[in-house]
């Protein structure tokens, strides 16, 4: 075979050369190549099929062959063989129907119904009926109605043969709604307007509901009332299923929501096998658009026929794991019922001055939602309510039950319901209430139920989270909004129980009492939740507060008293932690100082930033900064002693390759959280310059250490062990740059005397990336973090060591390094202005040499110039000269430019982005640094280099018209800047420009658009930026209907 593979490929090219018609045997090789399970023969077959496919006759073979074996047999066809056959003969279809003749189509249809009389007795593969149906679907797309009108006629005469063609019936129909009824993806307007017109014919006369019938037939058949409960035929029950389900969105509702098609399909659920299918089917009735009166009988009917019973209204939903995907379709369906009958409800308006008694508000609002759309109608308001109550009834039985996936499905009701009674109380009712008792009944068990529901699992797995743990979270969020829009609603009915929840769990636990972990992390959750969602009295926190201050202060000390930070579970400890950040107002309002004294060693022992747990310590350290941060005031009289319970927390000369404790990112905000503590220290009365020793004790191993690692990297050969040292060494910059987070200027290190010691970090940084050649892209990386953060902060002092900051960075026109500095320089322009200009002036060469030489490297490389990693880079590293560009003409550092080497590189590349570039963002730049550079060099020399060199190409960027059609926001502001480039040229000289418009810049153009063009220029006297855009979309539209000699074309 693989000689066979050796000589196919080459034959195959031949035979596609010369045109070589394909005959049944090529056909056949399809199925031997293909079930022969060697890689190289489905190769071949592969190529095989796709010249089959190509070769304009090959479906003239291929009808002929399925015709042949339907009517005698032979040739014997394989499998794979019918299969290609049917996938040529509707791609033909697909590609050619305009083109095929009469008879051709007659000859394919005579072959679909050989294949459905041979169905009878000899059914297919499902590959092939998948094949077959979609060939009927082609047909109908491209023959109904116009030369097929009797297409679902004929379809279904093809039902009285047997079972095999019922189910290539419903497999059509199931095939057409999937191809007309799509509403997820997005239609071209042809293949929009198509099914449109499609699903109209269908509708015309009676055809949908002579299918409809047939599904009733086709139900009744296979799942008889009063029958045995065992499905006469799975398969063709769940496909006339589907077909309700699909078609119920767009047909009219009557055909599928009639007591007929009710009492059928209800009746399937006593058919254990379908019943999950049936309940889909409703489920898409129930959300089928209807008259409110309809609606609710439809509700009514279904309610009363599969949710009002025993089982679903006697307390929480018992299940075991047999029955949990039935109910879970079960929930989604009493989903759907109750908001549709919240939005029923919700449409009524209340005139008003209408008088309405607390203990009726329901009843009344629904007999007038009767009155106002139904006025003959026997249904009583009572009735609708009953309904409603029943359906939240259920919902607090689904929610409570303990399989997640029951209980998941009717959180959307849940949700939904609240928010009908919260905007319900934001309307005033002769001063009552507006809620029923059983209303308030159900909030309460509701509330009840939500935080029985939030408790861990005992199989919840905290070390290695998987998917069932991320779905718990999920749900859990669900919980959460449940919770948190019962506080909105009443938030004493919530505060009572979370107190009592904390006095049943925490209190005990605190006295010794053995309590599940699971319920005192519950505990914590709901107040943590509390404090997110409770409302509070304008100017108040929540301790102040008149209404919920002193329980949450109570509910706080029971908290702090329990000292859960000594939990054994890690989950209970974290939540302290959090809480105690979370409420950080508390705080603020004890006057022993003990009491945020014992959380602050908390977090720096055993319990906290020492735990054994990673999470714990990794989440704390982020924590404890935030803390100390929001309790500012607080924590400075005891500032020493934190500093000396961090000391362990810190890198040291002994452990500098590895903190027990804390990762590397970890380390970053406990340096920083340090650095803030120093800087909040009291004034001392007996040390001078407290502060300053403590940054060079916190940072002089940073610096040794950073040493030691550069002399093993210089020396190191291997590879992998000099990726540990620079991985080192970045981590120790890292940290030096974190520390200066604690100053926000250059004043503030003046003051507290540290200015030489981050310069000094910062020289032995840069001599880093000097001495380092080999894997530097790491080390380059955190220098300028850090050197970004010195910008910041040194400011003036930084200028001295400007000269070594250039050289280090561009003597490697690495295109990665450059642009990484370029936005460093931007910085520094930005915040230096003129101060640079002495640097730039000396270190132009080297500077503007790298980026010319960084920006061509970029094709060079592999000689790869399509590939799009290095064509990305390459934009990038543009858009960041041209930032720079921009921001040294605003800083009045253009004067840079004029040197001849800087001007001729300048020239060069401007041409290049108004020639080759279509980013809209460098062109934005490139227009606007045109007319920025025009107003800065104003002279007569540099505006004739603009006329001669710059303008052409610009003009020819803006004849696309690209710039003027789009409404994204990049491209319409290149646009506005390519106007207001125009109107700076007309302004500098307009004499040359209307020549060169006139005689170069648009030619082709009729004369009097040219001559509108210029007009334009005499008429906006204001240069209204809007009105001149607005003419440049119309004028190079049109041009676009222009041919080559200037003629507009239809």
């Amino acid at each position: 075979m693989d000689s066979e593979m050796d000589e196919g490929i080459p034959q195959l090219v031949i035979m596609a050369q010369q045109n070589v018609m394909p005959s049944s045997e090529d056909f056949q090789k399809v199925s031997v190549l293909y079930s022969s399970g060697n890689p190289n023969d489905r190769e071949l077959a592969n190529q095989l099929v796709h010249y089959l496919r190509g070769h304009p006759r090959s479906y003239q073979i291929a009808v002929q062959m399925y015709t042949s074996y339907l009517d005698t047999k032979q040739p014997e066809m394989f499998e794979w063989t019918k299969f290609v056959c049917l996938q040529i003969i509707n791609d033909h279809i697909e590609t050619s129907y305009s083109q095929i003749q009469l008879v051709e189509l007659s000859c394919i249809k005579n072959l679909m119904n050989s294949w459905l009389r041979n169905e009878v007795n000899n059914p297919s593969s499902t590959l092939i009926k998948h094949k077959m149906a979609v060939l009927f679907l082609t047909f109908f797309l491209n023959e109904y109605p116009l030369n097929w009108p009797t297409f679902f006629e004929d379809l279904l005469q093809t039902c009285n043969h047997g079972r095999e063609t019922v189910d290539n019936f419903l497999r059509v129909l199931i095939y057409i709604s999937d191809e007309i009824a799509e509403r997820d993806t997005p239609l071209k307007d042809e293949v929009h307007k198509r099914n449109t017109n499609l699903k109209d014919a269908m509708r015309e006369g009676n055809i949908l509901q002579q299918i409809f019938k047939k599904i009733e037939e086709i139900l009744v058949c296979c799942c008889p009332i009063g029958g045995s409960g065992i499905c006469l035929d799975v398969e063709i029950t769940k496909s006339a299923l589907v077909v309700i389900e699909k078609y119920v969105s767009w047909i009219d509702i009557d055909l599928v929501a009639n007591d007929e098609m009710f009492r059928n399909i209800i009746n399937i659920l006593n058919y254990k096998e379908v019943k999950h299918q049936a309940i889909d089917c409703i489920h898409e009735i129930i959300y089928k658009g209807m008259l409110p009166p309809n609606k609710f009988h439809t509700i009514q009917v279904i309610s009363k026929a599969l949710l009002f019973n025993d089982r679903y209204c006697s307390g929480p939903l018992q299940c075991t794991d047999e029955d949990v995907e039935y109910e879970s379709h079960v929930g989604r369906l009493l989903n759907a019922t109750g908001l549709e009958l919240i939005k029923i409800i919700s449409n009524v308006t209340i005139p008003e001055g209408t008088l309405i008694e607390s203990n009726t508000f329901g009843v009344i609002v629904v007999a007038c939602l009767i009155c106002r759309i139904a006025p003959d109608t026997s249904i009583e308001g009572q009735c609708v309510l009953t309904i409603l109550n029943k359906c939240v009834e259920i919902m607090i039985n689904f929610l409570a039950c303990e399989f997640d996936d029951v209980s998941i499905t009717v959180l959307e009701f849940t949700k939904t319901y609240l928010h009908a009674l919260k905007a319900r109380s934001n309307k005033v009712y002769s001063g009552v209430s507006v809620y029923t008792d059983v209303e308030l009944y159900f909030v309460k068990t509701l509330l009840e139920v939500v935080v029985l529901r939030m408790r861990y699992t005992e199989d919840y797995n905290f070390i290695n989270d998987g998917e069932l743990e991320a779905d718990f979270q999920e749900y859990r969020k669900g919980l959460n909004i449940i919770f948190e829009n019962i506080v909105v609603f009443n938030k004493s009915l919530v505060m009572d129980l979370v107190e009592q929840y904390v006095a049943r769990t925490l209190v005990p636990w605190s006295a010794g009492k053995t309590i599940p972990f699971n319920e005192i992390e519950v505990a914590c959750h709901l107040f943590y939740l509390l404090g997110e969602s409770l409302p509070i009295e304008k100017g108040y926190n929540h301790f102040t507060s008149p209404s919920v201050g002193a329980k949450m202060t109570d509910v706080m000390n029971s908290i702090l008293k329990a000292d859960l930070s000594n939990h054994p579970h890690y989950i209970v400890c974290l939540y302290f932690f959090e809480i105690v950040c979370r409420f950080d107002k508390y705080f603020k309002m004890q006057s022993d100082p003990k009491v945020l004294w014992n959380v602050v060693v908390a977090f720096l022992t055993e319990r906290g930033m020492r735990h054994s747990n990673a999470r714990v310590r990794s989440r704390l350290a982020f924590l404890f900064s935030r803390f100390v941060r929001t309790l500012k005031d607080e924590v400075r009289v005891c500032s020493r002693e934190i500093l000396s319970l961090m000391e362990p927390l810190l890198l040291r000369p002994d452990n500098m390759f590895h903190n027990p404790y804390l990762s590397h990112d970890d380390q970053l905000y406990v340096y920083e959280t340090v650095c803030f503590l120093v800087l909040n220290l009291p004034e001392s009365t007996t040390e001078v310059n407290e502060k300053a020793n403590h940054f060079k004790s916190l940072l002089a191993p940073l610096k040794h250490h950073i040493e030691m690692c550069r002399t093993a990297c210089l020396s190191e050969q291997d590879a992998a062990k000099r990726s540990v040292f620079l991985e080192e060494i970045s981590h120790h910059i890292a940290i030096a740059g974190r520390c200066s987070k604690a100053f926000t200027c250059r004043k503030s290190m003046q003051e507290e005397g540290v200015v030489d010691i981050f310069l000094e970090l910062m020289m032995l940084f840069i001599s880093l990336v000097e001495d380092v050649s080999q894997d530097r892209a790491v080390i380059d990386a955190a220098v300028k973090q850090y050197l970004h953060r010195m910008v910041i902060c040194l400011e003036q002092d930084m200028l001295p060591s400007t000269p070594r900051i250039f050289m280090a960075f561009t003597k490697v026109p690495n295109p990665v390094v450059i642009n990484d500095f370029l936005a460093l320089l931007t910085q520094m322009v930005n915040r230096f202005k003129i101060n640079l200009y002495d640097c730039l002036m000396t270190f132009h060469g080297s500077l503007f040499t790298a980026i010319d030489k960084a920006l061509d490297e970029r094709f060079i490389i592999d000689n790869c110039q399509n590939d799009e990693s290095i064509l990305r880079d390459r934009l990038t590293l543009r858009r960041s000269y041209y930032q720079l560009v921009l921001a040294m003409f605003n800083s009045n550092l253009g004067e840079v430019f004029l040197v001849d080497d800087v001007f001729k590189f300048f020239v060069k590349d401007l041409l290049h982005v108004l020639n080759n570039e279509t980013d809209p963002l460098l062109q934005k730049n490139a227009f606007h640094l045109i007319r920025k550079t025009m107003e800065t060099w104003n002279n007569a020399n540099y505006h004739e280099i603009v006329f001669k060199t710059f303008v052409p190409p610009f003009f020819k960027c803006l004849s696309t018209g690209l710039l003027f059609d789009s409404t994204e926001s990049n491209i319409s502001s290149a646009g506005d800047e390519a106007v207001r480039l125009i109107m700076s040229l007309h302004k500098q000289n307009a004499n040359i420009l209307e020549q060169k418009l006139r005689t170069e810049l648009l030619l082709g153009r009729p004369v009097i658009d040219v001559e509108n063009f210029i007009h334009l220029f005499q008429t906006n006297t204001k240069n209204d930026l809007k009105i001149f855009r607005q003419y440049l979309e119309v004028f190079y539209k049109s041009s676009r209907n222009l041919n080559h000699h200037g003629v507009r074309t239809v």
